[in-house]
């Protein structure tokens, strides 16, 4: 027996969903902050008062079904009821256990009492099999009631906590199929969630039993996905991937091929257990055991030749030539899947297929290009005239951000070994771009993002102009101002490597390589392209300028901002004198090149010196130092005329500090940072006055901007 004196505290913050009620990430504020239906709540009496109460109340509902819940009673009771002693919650939980198969009434209110009840970790699965009547897993999960299966889920959820009891659940098939079948069939997505979250604790339990101690527990350890542990193949393990029955049930219900067979569901029920499985896949904490074959004479049957439950979700579950929902799903996987290359990229020093992989390649692009996914998926956004248009609609964003993907985290292997397809990329970019004209620009539903998207992912080099003097950059333009637009410069000009991929599809770059540094060819190929704009689009500057001082579009003002910002803080290289042989299909120009292409005999070797020299100097310091023109007036314009001004500020601020990191004690520069620091002085809003234009200061101080070189 239990001391209840063990139990004589309430605890909050542990993990539990209320069962029967929308599964939220906070439990403990749903409860607390629930507030049952009824015209007055009466005051919350101490829990020695309520206590006797509650359970004289369930019981008079165990002897007449009909008899109504006292919701209100309930409710105040509930929110006691972690602070309950050991002996009464046994009591409670019997008479919830005995009411639930009976009552014919809103049982929510129940669901919340038992999650109380039970949800602290005294209360084990030892006691969850000691309920009486006792708890029939296989009835509760199977019935068709999603408040009775979170019930069951919830309780069996207890014998995640430990190995033993995870041995005792995976004793017998019958409970491992029951949840299995309800993951997978069952109508209610939250019920679907919980089953397999269940499931997966069952599984890794023997794997994560080393971690849990006093303030751990599996689910935060299956959360961590940073373990370098071998597997632990634990009971419920060897009961799913080693059971033929059961490893084989996962397939049935997601094949095709079983529609109509007894007990299976319909073909529109099996794309939502598709969905399921490839969410799965994403989240399971040990991805070799899905990437391998565990059954062989089970994935045979259905089709799948080498792999496990991988390979069978990606090339033989979906019909993607009929079910284009189910194959936007797919492509959704494929991107997640490609951008799992930080853990698997192959050493730089590995020696490639020549025809296949290509260099700096990773298993995970590998095996998507021997499968002929790389090259499908791709399709749909470098050949859309060979599809439908369906298929086009709904699949071409999803193709162009696995394009996307595909260019930041794999940059070398784009570059040297595909040059080709690189090319297809910019040809395509070029066509669609070519196409837009000033009303396209204004109307920001038809301007192409996710073809924006996949211009900056891709390596600079491919942008600068080819020998016709083309590339899509010069498709952009700025006038009209459109935030995209200067985004999508902002992005290109700054030469920062962003664009990486972790775990979660965060970010993360590729390790330098020894062959090319790639960075370094980025920064130079930034510098390049800024110039080459500059020079076909001499008067950028002002639009931009123009942009950023009408409030009334606050988000380009903003994003116009986010331009100069861009440029201040660009991480260039100036171009080396002797032509750059590394990537043959793409070559940078020399500095002599640029210099003549721009028609000038010097060229800033920074963004901030490129702001201070014409033609940016004309419009970006008057900007800086001068009020904003406002084309409006209301609440919202005002709004939008502070956080410009703020960020104007901001700008001006960094631009100082930039010059200062640049300057000598004396010099030229000294001089504008004396300029601009009398600026800043003045503060965010100045109170000296002017005529609104700017033109009063800026002819005071204009010679203070010009210098000789």
């Amino acid at each position: 027996m239990k001391d209840s004196s063990d139990d004589s505290e309430g605890e909050e913050g542990e993990e539990g969903y209320p069962l029967g009620y929308p599964l939220t990430e906070d439990l403990d504020n749903d409860i607390l902050n629930y507030t049952p239906a009824g015209p007055k709540i009466i005051p919350v009496k101490e829990l020695r008062e309520l206590l006797p109460i509650a359970k004289a109340h369930l019981g008079e509902v165990i002897e007449d079904p009909t008899k109504e819940l006292d919701h209100q009673l309930l409710h105040n009771f509930e929110v006691r009821a972690t602070s309950v002693p050991y002996a009464d919650r046994v009591f409670l939980v019997n008479q919830l256990s005995t009411l639930f198969p009976i009552l014919q009434q809103n049982l929510h209110p129940l669901n919340r009492l038992l999650v109380r009840l039970v949800h602290r970790k005294a209360f084990t699965f030892a006691d969850v099999q000691a309920i009486q009547p006792t708890v029939d897993f296989v009835k509760g999960l199977s019935v068709p009631i999603s408040v009775i299966n979170n019930v069951t889920l919830y309780l069996l959820e207890k014998a995640s906590e430990n190995e033993t009891d995870a041995g005792v659940v995976a004793r017998g098939p019958e409970i491992t199929v029951a949840l299995i079948r309800l993951w997978l069939c069952t109508h209610d997505e939250g019920v679907a969630q919980k089953a397999i979250s269940v499931l997966t604790k069952l599984i890794m339990v023997g794997h994560a039993a080393q971690k849990i101690g006093e303030e751990e527990n599996v689910q935060a350890f299956i959360s961590d996905q940073s373990y370098k542990l071998p597997m632990r193949q634990g009971s419920m393990w060897r009961r799913v991937f080693r059971d033929k029955d059961i490893y084989g049930l996962i397939f049935s219900f997601c094949s095709l091929s079983t529609v109509g067979q007894e007990r299976q569901p319909n073909k529109r029920q099996k794309t939502l257990a598709q969905g399921r499985l490839l969410e799965w896949l994403q989240v399971f904490p040990d991805p070799e055991t899905v990437r391998t074959s565990q059954i062989q004479e089970v994935e045979e049957s259905y089709g799948v030749e080498d792999g496990g439950l991988f390979e069978f979700a990606v090339l033989h579950m979906v019909d993607y030539n009929d079910d284009v929902l189910m194959h936007m799903d797919l492509i959704d996987f494929l991107i997640w899947y490609l951008s799992q290359y930080k853990a698997n990229v192959k050493a730089l020093d590995s020696t490639p297929s020549a025809d296949l992989e290509g260099p700096c390649s990773s298993t995970s692009l590998d095996y998507l290009i021997t499968k002929g996914l790389h090259a499908r998926t791709m399709s749909y956004y470098l050949e859309p005239e060979k599809y439908g248009s369906l298929d086009i609609r709904y699949l071409y964003s999803g193709s162009a951000t696995y394009v996307s993907v595909y260019m930041s985290s794999h940059q070398r292997h784009l570059l040297h070994g595909f040059p080709l397809v690189a090319s297809t990329i910019r040809q395509r970019l070029t066509s669609i771009l070519d196409g837009m004209n000033y009303v396209t620009w204004v109307n920001d539903i038809r301007i192409p993002k996710v073809d924006l998207h996949v211009l900056v992912s891709l390596p600079r080099a491919v942008l600068l102009p080819g020998s016709d003097g083309k590339t899509p950059l010069f498709s952009i333009v700025t006038w009209p101002g459109n935030e995209d637009a200067f985004l999508t410069l902002a992005r290109v000009f700054s030469g920062h490597e962003e664009i990486e991929f972790d775990l979660w599809g965060r970010p993360k770059p590729l390790p330098e390589p020894k062959d090319l540094d790639l960075a370094k060819y980025e920064r130079r190929a930034a510098r390049a392209l800024y110039f080459l704009y500059l020079e076909k689009y001499p008067k950028f500057w002002g639009h931009a300028v123009n942009a950023a001082d009408t409030f009334l579009f606050k988000e380009n003002a903003v994003a116009a901002v986010e331009l100069m910002k861009s440029v201040i803080t660009a991480e260039w290289e100036v171009l080396p004198e002797s032509p750059d042989t590394a990537l043959t299909a793409f070559p940078l120009p020399t500095e002599s090149q640029l210099m003549n292409e721009c028609r000038s005999q010097s060229l800033p070797t920074s963004g901030t010196l490129a702001m201070i020299t014409g033609p940016a100097l004309e419009h970006i310091i008057p900007f800086l130092l001068t009020p904003p023109i406002c084309l409006g007036t209301g609440a919202s314009i005002e709004e939008a005329e502070y956080k410009v001004s703020a960020l104007k500020h901001d700008l001006l601020i960094l631009l100082h500090q930039k010059l200062k990191d640049l300057a000598q004690d004396s010099g030229p520069l000294q001089e504008v940072i004396e300029g601009l620091e009398k600026r800043i002085e003045e503060g965010l809003v100045s109170e000296q006055k002017d005529d609104g234009t700017g033109i009063g200061w800026w002819e005071a101080h204009e010679d203070d901007f010009f210098w000789d070189d």
